[in-house]
């Protein structure tokens, strides 16, 4: 099974083809096509690490939907001085990217399938 880690919002993520993961924001609709960075890519052949990125490797997904986090509370206090603050933030979590096809260097030039074949989940 072939798996890419890619970068996007200044993360990394492992992914393979046919995963749904929630990646960072993006200025996306739903249900485009995204080409992303890839910094590593195995296949049978064996793995590559690029230097930052790995020469001729496409990584394409599918932008499935939007979403935020989970609320986070931050609590601050400071004991006998009658300090407490308490404030609440939602993150905007990004979207769930499909991903159809995870290219390594050696077969960038087979063509890309089709965006539409990507399934909301």
């Amino acid at each position: 099974m072939a798996y890419a880690i890619i970068r996007s919002g200044g993360k990394q993520f492992r992914v393979e083809e046919g995963a749904t993961i929630r990646l960072p924001l993006m200025n996306k609709d739903a249900g485009d096509k995204v080409e992303l960075e890839a910094l590593v890519v195995e296949s049978a052949d064996g793995v590559k690490i690029g230097t930052p990125l790995v020469e001729g490797a496409r990584i394409a997904a599918t932008v499935v939907d939007h979403g935020r986090g989970e609320k986070l509370i931050v609590f601050k206090k400071k004991r006998r001085k009658q300090y407490k603050r308490t404030q609440g933030h939602r993150e905007d979590k990004g979207r769930r990217g499909k991903f159809i096809s995870v290219y390594p260097a050696d077969a960038a030039a087979a063509a890309v399938p089709d965006a539409t074949s990507a399934v909301a989940v």
